[in-house]
């Protein structure tokens, strides 16, 4: 029996590895703007808190440069989170970017995972074919006496391959690269 060997395994192997670079690419980006956001939620805590603080100790009174230093770290805070969010916003169009080359590269592996899965059917349509030939010949062996283990004669004789097998025993046909060309079309 012939081993199932898809003819584009190279590319698709290549295909999703690019697939992985580009999801590598993207999280990188994803982490830096979550890592953005990370910090500006922890800012709006502390501001929250320093508030809190600055109500309690209002009640006690409050000098003038502790409310003016209260002042400015509020301030810087809220700079602070104006600025990754500038940060984030500058980086949306390279996320748009990163997004988009990673759903290229899957529908590219996608495309040939379902090239490669009508080839596997195939493959097991013409194994499933070729041994109920050698099952019917074999049959016919028995019934019309011969032995099968006889001299080199009576061996069981592969049986030869019609058409429709040879073609399928080709490198790359004008079929599969139609079908190919038809995903393509199809999801772009």
């Amino acid at each position: 029996m012939k081993k199932f060997k898809f003819h584009l395994e190279t590319i698709l192997k290549l295909r999703t590895l690019t697939l992985n670079e580009k999801i590598r690419a993207l999280s990188e980006i994803v982490s830096l703007v979550n890592s953005h956001k990370t910090s500006i939620l922890e800012n709006e805590g502390e501001i929250e808190q320093s508030r809190k603080k600055l109500n309690d100790t209002l009640k006690e009174g409050v000098d003038l440069t502790m409310f003016r230093s209260f002042d400015a770290y509020i301030k810087r805070l809220y700079s602070e989170n104006d600025d990754f969010l500038m940060q984030i916003e500058n980086l949306q169009p390279e996320l748009n970017k990163a997004r988009g080359e990673v759903f290229e590269a899957r529908k590219h592996v996608k495309i040939l995972e379902i090239l490669k899965e009508k080839k596997w059917i195939e493959h097991k349509k013409l194994i499933s074919k070729m041994e109920r030939k050698e099952t019917e010949e074999f049959n016919i062996m028995i019934a019309s006496g011969r032995k099968v283990d006889g001299n080199r004669e009576n061996k069981f004789i592969k049986p030869e391959l019609d058409e429709e097998e040879q073609d399928y025993e080709r490198e790359f046909t004008k079929k599969e690269s139609d079908e190919l060309q038809k995903l393509y079309d199809k999801f772009t």
